[in-house]
């Protein structure tokens, strides 16, 4: 396969998964009557063991993307109680375009 024809699969591949999430998002969020999100704001915890990840220590969900991609090690652990926006801030991260 050459290199073009697997870059344009790829695209292809990411557009494909991105429309199928903001698909998934907008059913998730249609049983409130609106489809858009509350605004999920994050905080990154107390440093631990002497070192943070980087990015910027809070943030809200319309801007989860920067956040992600300012990460040194590219990871990423949502939590919180029943209800609070996981699932909705995790799928923001899937249907914001990248910019790596």
């Amino acid at each position: 396969m050459r290199r073009t024809s697997m870059i344009s699969s790829v695209a292809q591949l990411a557009g494909a998964v991105r429309a199928a999430e903001q698909a998934a998002l907008t059913r998730l969020l249609a049983d409130t009557g609106e489809v858009t999100a509350v605004d999920i704001h994050y905080a990154q915890p107390p440093m631990r063991f002497g070192r943070t990840d980087g990015g910027s220590s809070t943030g809200d969900a319309s801007h989860i993307r920067p956040f992600f991609n300012s990460l040194q090690r590219g990871r990423l652990v949502i939590t919180g109680p029943a209800g609070s926006g996981k699932t909705v801030l995790a799928m923001r991260l899937v249907t914001q375009p990248t910019s790596r």
